[in-house]
């Protein structure tokens, strides 16, 4: 049933993280706003330059 019989497979990784246990990025930013009513904004940057920003409501 399915492709690996859903078990993990050798040497697939996971758990996130950065690869081969490589230097932690520092968070030197972080944002979260959620008004209770659907809508939300969030943003974050990291020390390596990563900069992400999002915003959604609800319809």
């Amino acid at each position: 049933p399915g492709i690996g019989g859903g078990r993990p497979q050798p040497g697939a990784g996971g758990g996130g993280g950065a690869p081969g246990g490589g230097q932690d990025i520092p968070i030197v930013s972080f944002s979260s706003e959620n008004n209770g009513e659907g809508n939300y904004a969030f943003s974050y940057e990291t020390g390596n330059g990563i900069s992400v920003q999002e915003s959604g409501q609800s319809q």
